[in-house]
Formats: structure tokens, C-alpha cells, sequence
């Protein structure tokens, strides 16, 4: 189940921001205005990539379109800061998944369920 805020009070650091769209670039680099799912599964390639995909699309699509938007994808990691995570977290996360680590189970945050399909 994917969640979207839009909480003015709470925003990513500058840094984080430009980081966000370097990760955002890199894993949907097919379409720059999206990251679909054989996207995200040929980032992982053979680091658990269905595992880490559904994961991060029940996560992050916050609509369940089959889709993350660039917006989605930031209103994903701001929403990680308003549950109280700090930004050397959320950039530690985000050069985690830069370097084709697994995606994270965050506090506060969803986790993967059996029911999601591909």
C-alpha cells in the first residue's frame, strides 16, 4: 500500500532532494518521467529483484498505477522524514539503493504484503 503526503511542514534536505533525483534518473532510465517494474527488476538484477521491486512498489506507487512518478517517489521519502527518520538516514537509504542494495523496511513506513502481484 503505497503512501503520499503533502505536509509543507516537512521536507528533504537540498542534498537529499538532488539525490532523489539521481536515484529516481538511474533506476527509470527508460522513461524519465516514471520507473516501471521491469525497470526496478533489471536495477536489482540478481539482488532478490522481484523481491526488491514489489517492495518497493507497494511502498512507493502510491496509486497503484503499476507506476512510481517521479512525485510519488519524493512524496515516498518525505513522508519517511515526517515518521520521525532524519535526512542522514534517508540519504544513507538512498546510496543503499544506488548501489543496488536491497530495498529497506522502514519504521513507520509500508512493508511488502503476500496479496501484491506483479
Amino acid at each position: 500500500m503505497g503512501i503520499a503526503i503533502s505536509n509543507p511542514k516537512v521536507s528533504l534536505s537540498p542534498s537529499n532532494q538532488i539525490l532523489c533525483r539521481r536515484v529516481f534518473g538511474d533506476i527509470g532510465s527508460q522513461h524519465h518521467e516514471f520507473i516501471d517494474i521491469n525497470e526496478a527488476k533489471e536495477w536489482w538484477k540478481s539482488n532478490y529483484s522481484v523481491v526488491n521491486s514489489r517492495a518497493m512498489f507497494e511502498a512507493v506507487d502510491a496509486n497503484h498505477d503499476g507506476v512510481i512518478t517521479y512525485q510519488e517517489w519524493v512524496g515516498f521519502w518525505t513522508m519517511v522524514k515526517g515518521k520521525g527518520h532524519t535526512d542522514d538516514e534517508i540519504q544513507e537509504e538512498l546510496y543503499n539503493i544506488l548501489a543496488h542494495l536491497s530495498w529497506v523496511y522502514l519504521d513507520g513506513v509500508p512493508r511488502l504484503s503476500p496479496s501484491i502481484k506483479e
